[in-house]
């Protein structure tokens, strides 16, 4: 599904979702910022209307980018234990003899 805006580009559903990431506001708020820019002065109530879209909207990119950081430490997080555990299991069957320490 392609839609065309009014400067004459062009932009598809592949290109929108990737391009969001890079510049979230772009996608989100295009339909946001029209309505607010097109309310009256005196429309109170579309104003407000449009303003708890912009920032609903967001909301949606915090939440997003927040669960995108929780599963990256997630996966950071779960290769550091395999390491640990690797490392554990190999100090475990080949004792070192000759480690070093200090004495007073």
């Amino acid at each position: 599904m392609c839609t065309e805006y009014e400067n004459g580009k062009k932009a598809c559903e592949e290109e929108r979702n990737t391009f969001r990431y890079s510049f979230p506001d772009s996608v989100y708020l295009k339909g946001s910022l029209d309505r607010l820019s097109k309310a009256e002065t005196g429309d109170v109530q579309e104003i407000a209307a449009a303003q708890m879209e912009i920032l609903s909207n967001y909301y949606t990119v915090g939440i997003e980018q927040s669960n995108r950081n929780f599963k990256s430490a997630s996966i950071a997080a779960g290769a550091g234990l395999v390491f640990f555990i690797i490392v554990i299991a190999y100090s475990i069957w080949k004792p070192q003899q000759n480690v070093v320490s200090v004495h007073p």
